[in-house]
């Protein structure tokens, strides 16, 4: 084997093995990101949760307060 064929060789094998090293980064990235954009969607459905027991709240003091107006007057 001369070292123009093995050159070439090494080469494709070089080629190869970044072509499979950005497949697994590709791949590691996108379970990331899946990762990360699960964990997002829950941040947002625990802050709604939050908004709507906070608003609830809110909505029992304020009428609340009002029958204790009408009541002390």
């Amino acid at each position: 084997m001369d070292s123009v064929t093995l050159v070439a060789l090494v080469d494709v094998g070089g080629t190869a093995v970044a072509a499979l090293g950005g497949v697994a980064g590709g791949v590691w990235v996108a379970r990331i990101d899946a990762r990360g954009g699960r964990a997002l969607e829950q941040e947002r459905v625990r802050r709604s949760v939050y908004s709507a027991c906070a608003e609830a709240l809110l909505v029992r003091h304020h009428a609340v307060t009002r029958l204790m107006d009408v009541w002390m007057c």
